[in-house]
């Protein structure tokens, strides 16, 4: 009979009851009331522990924490025990739940990296689970990131088995671009099961599992009341109490950490998932897209803040400033919480975001400043006006738009003596010289002044020019006057009623609809467009702001037209041609600027939008439709079919197309905007939809309900258009991306000697395929931290230079991968890899 018994029950599911309150600190209400809501929540759970010896609760989000901390002191000791006693576990590993689609890949990893930390400082363990339940999809490249975080288990939700039907089982590996491995755990159904339904739960697992998963019987339902807070019941507590004789399963309450380390065992018999986990709510890729753009815009700025204090701390007396940074940092990764960064918060919610990202973006212009003139106390810029500093890990070669006071030539040495004491304060520009570091000239176009009327303004001068400046590094250069310029041998850009031109394509637009007509490459002969492209195209937005519905946004409704066309520069370095156009009760101004040496296309947006419940998309119809297409996601790539459906993307897409005898391809750009939808090689750039702020189906909107609308208004932003040779990787067109959205930093210089010259490189590599994404202070001592991607997916081994410092660092990197060193602030140590918690391997 024992044996019997014991058979009866080894043939039973082993169900794991994970106590767990889902808290959106922002959603359908605004901060203040999900702030108290956290504490309501934790205290909740407190007094469900002790009443209930057994139960245990995972909470996650530091976020909430440090409120406890600075708030309620007393509630934040007993939390502490309880975390001592095993019973409230700590869970997630990141600053909040965040959207993991449209924050930059650094963004991720700074999530991780300041929750683990506060973690380990507060309770003496870090998180070893990741848990995203209600996150709207997930990067391929997040197993790396998790596993180097200290967390080799992911939770999440969403996208459910009817959203992916290829999900093989409801636990499975998760293998990402680089090899990385963690276990990944769908939760059927909802994340907070309650008295009243969680029996039922209980079955589906069952039943999804003996048809998935027949040899593993062990399953975990998390319980509790969520979204508003609140977490386990009594009622459900005392449910799952009575459940315990259910004579399908044994349930019992226990924690994420166990209920993997109970799996493991049959972790190599779990099915393999060599892909992203999308997709659910495709309309968050767009919605907000005022938020997505401050949150780019501001994690962007803290990076290279970052890497210029660390160069100045490493190299001046400048003190590095870690606490400023780092509370500008928490600012972002608390409003990349997924109801903010996703667009599905109420519209009061994002005044409290602009806010926070606001004193992000102040943090990093004044910590840029400050450092930069630190750095250029150190370079000799005897003579010069001004620096410009690069930085990223590779050679630029790009122009520069920069204003200035227009030198006295009375003081200069260079200037010819015929020109001094001329009497007058200040020479016409055919006198007025710009010298590089070697005392090359420069050619400038010369283009209005910030302030109006530029005639008013003799003693200002804006203009624009071609910098060539050293990877992270720097160049000066100098304004001057000469008797006499010979005339620079250089190809031009020029501007026609229509057209833009110049020696390698000419670009024609519709005289009526202001559509791009021919993108005509004159070595190759053809036109780059299929049809009539850079096209602002209106489309039903029919669903809810999520776009729970949507697979793809492709019921077109009209397209702007009407055009009128103005000439804003004529060249010779840069031509530009302004197209307006009008749809409804709406207009698109699109200033399209060519450079007189590349086919590359730029375009500034200046949006007037009044259409609630519609769709703006840029449609760019390459030639290239039967092309692969590819998407840059954080810290990573993917390839993707041409199907037209909604798809997330970040700052590049490219569709190349290889044949027998050539390749050729061409990309899009952007700063700024998360959404895309390619279908035979048109490449459509999603600017934003305009629903009813968080309408959630099934909810109807109508004009009763007197809702306002996102979106309307005026927006800014640009692109950039890149028709290239080979495919994307042969065209770097990840560095090409990032170089357009870390653009150069000019500074004013005193006039001064300095032990570093005129021009070099600070920090240089040898490997054409990776970034020096981060270089910032180290969290425990001052060491450096510096991080490389691997752009390209290609195995490389090279090495990184710090010039000034005379040391070097060898450096082997995999396909894809994600390193981090540590740079010893003491010369004579060695510099050494750690992981994504600046911990030593």
């Amino acid at each position: 009979m024992k044996q019997n018994k014991n058979r009866n029950q080894q043939s039973k599911f082993n169900i794991y009851a994970i106590g767990h309150a889902h808290i959106d600190p922002v959603w359908q209400w605004n901060l203040r009331e999900g702030y108290l809501e956290v504490f309501s929540t934790f205290r909740s759970a407190l007094d469900r522990l002790k009443e209930f010896p057994s139960v245990c609760f995972v909470a996650g989000s530091a976020q909430f924490y440090e409120w406890i901390a600075e708030n309620a002191p007393n509630l934040f000791k007993e939390i502490k025990r309880r975390v001592r006693e095993g019973r409230w576990i700590l869970v997630g590993g990141w600053w909040v739940e965040c959207d993991v689609n449209c924050p930059c890949g650094e963004s991720l990893v700074r999530q991780g990296l300041y929750a683990q930390k506060y973690f380990l400082k507060h309770f003496n363990k870090t998180a070893k689970v990741g848990f995203s339940p209600d996150t709207f999809g997930h990067a391929w490249t997040l197993p790396q990131i998790l596993k180097k975080q200290g967390m080799k288990a992911y939770f999440y939700m969403r996208p459910e088995v009817h959203e992916k039907k290829d999900t093989p089982a409801p636990i499975f590996r998760w293998v990402g671009p680089d090899d990385s491995c963690v276990i990944a755990v769908s939760i059927l159904e909802s994340y907070c099961a309650t008295d009243k339904n969680i029996e039922q739960r209980m079955h589906q697992y069952i039943d999804r599992f003996s048809k998935t998963l027949p040899g593993l019987k062990t399953a975990a339902i998390f319980y509790g009341v969520g979204n508003h807070g609140g977490g386990p019941t009594i009622a459900a507590i005392r449910k799952i109490e009575e459940m315990r004789d259910s004579n399908s399963a044994e349930i019992h309450f226990d924690s994420p950490e166990n209920y993997i380390a109970a799996i493991r065992p049959y972790a190599n018999r779990l099915p393999i998932v060599r892909d992203e986990l999308q997709h659910h709510a495709r309309g968050c890729y767009s919605a907000c897209a005022a938020v997505k753009m401050w949150d780019l815009r501001s994690s962007s700025a803290l990076m290279q803040a970052e890497k210029i204090a660390s160069l100045a701390s490493r190299l001046t007396d400048y003190t590095y400033p870690m606490s400023s940074l780092r509370e500008a940092w928490k600012k972002i990764l608390f409003n990349q919480f997924h109801d903010i960064l996703a667009g599905t918060s109420i519209e009061e919610a994002y005044d409290d975001a602009m806010n926070d990202y606001g004193f992000a973006l102040s943090t990093a212009q004044d910590v840029s400043m400050k450092a930069m003139h630190a750095l250029t106390r150190l370079i000799d810029t005897e003579g010069s006006s001004f620096v410009a500093f690069n930085p990223c890990s590779w050679q630029v070669d790009t122009f520069i738009e920069f204003e200035t006071e227009r030198p006295n030539p009375d003081p200069d040495p260079a200037t010819p003596a015929t020109l001094r004491n001329s009497g007058a304060d200040h020479l016409p520009e055919d006198k007025l010289t710009l010298y590089d570091s070697e005392n090359g000239v420069v050619p400038f176009q010369v283009l209005p002044t910030a302030a109006a009327k530029q005639e008013n303004q003799p003693h200002r001068i804006r203009m624009l020019f071609k910098a060539q400046i050293p990877a992270l590094g720097y160049q000066t250069y100098r304004l001057g006057y000469s008797e006499k310029q010979e005339p620079s041998a250089f190809k031009v850009a020029w501007a026609m009623e229509q057209v833009l031109e110049n020696d390698l394509v000419r670009i024609e637009f519709d005289r009526k609809s202001g559509a791009i007509s021919s993108y005509f490459d004159k070595k190759r002969k053809c036109n780059l467009f299929a049809q009539p492209g850079a096209v602002p195209i209106v489309l039903d937005d029919w669903d809810d702001t999520w776009g729970h519905r949507i697979r793809a946004y492709d019921r077109e409704i009209g397209r702007f037209t009407n055009a009128s066309f103005k000439i804003i520069e004529r060249g010779p370095d840069r031509a530009r041609l302004q197209v307006s156009t009008q749809w409804g009760n709406s207009s698109i101004v699109q200033a399209f600027s060519l450079y007189r040496d590349s086919a590359e296309l730029a375009c500034s947006l200046t949006i007037d939008w009044h259409e609630p419940y519609r769709v703006l998309k840029i449609s760019f119809p390459t030639m290239y439709t039967k092309g692969v297409c590819t998407y840059s996601i954080p810290y990573g790539f993917i390839q993707r079919p041409m199907n037209g459906d909604e798809e997330p993307g970040q700052r590049w897409v490219d569709v190349s197309e290889t044949s027998a005898a050539s390749a050729f391809g061409f990309s899009v750009i952007n700063a700024s905007k998360c959404g895309y939808s390619v279908k035979d090689g048109d490449i459509r750039l999603t600017v934003f939809h305009s629903t009813a702020w968080s309408h959630h189906h099934p909810e109807v909107v109508g004009e009763e309900d007197h809702c306002r609308y996102m979106e309307q208004g005026i927006h800014e932003f640009s692109y950039l258009l890149i028709p290239h040779a080979g495919n994307w990787r042969t065209a770097h067109i990840p560095q090409r991306a990032e170089s357009y959205v870390f653009q150069p930093l000019v500074f004013h210089a005193g006039r001064h000697h300095g032990k570093l010259g005129k021009k070099g490189s600070l920090i240089s590599t040898t490997l054409k395929n990776i970034s020096i994404t981060a270089i910032k202070k180290a969290e425990d001592n001052d060491d450096l931290i510096l991080r490389c991607v691997e752009l390209l997916g290609k195995r490389a081994r090279g090495i990184i230079e710090f010039a000034p410092l005379k040391r070097v660092l060898p450096i082997e990197i995999k396909p894809c991968e994600i390193k981090t060193f540590r740079v010893p602030s003491n010369p004579d140590d060695e510099a050494k890899e750690v992981n994504l918690l600046e911990e030593n391997l």
